[in-house]
């Protein structure tokens, strides 16, 4: 089943599933504890931009879904399988709700 889900749900270090996912100030997600031994072996640089952060790094909570693939939804959930529009205008599959 995890084989089905999108890369954007993917923390880009460990390339697993993000359950907790943190943006850094660099704007990238990865999920807490891989980047929390990224932070705690001494780097101080975003794994993806290599840009500098600050210090001590924040690490805000990511509760937005990526943006939808409608695509790839119907893949993972047949409820995604409509889009919004004048047809569905009260279909919220904007706001997908994942479990694994």
């Amino acid at each position: 089943m995890t084989n089905d889900f999108p890369n954007d749900f993917r923390c880009p270090i460990s390339l697993e599933i993000m359950f907790d996912p943190v943006i850094l100030s660099s704007g990238h997600t990865f999920d807490r504890p891989s980047i929390q031994r990224w932070l705690d072996t001494g780097h101080w640089a975003c794994p993806i931009t290599k840009l500098p952060l600050s210090e001590p790094p924040s690490l805000i909570p990511n509760h937005a879904p990526p943006e939808p693939n409608f695509q790839l939804y119907p893949r993972l959930s047949p409820q995604f399988t409509a889009r919004p529009g004048p047809t569905n205008p009260n279909l919220h599959s904007h706001l997908p709700i994942f479990t694994v």
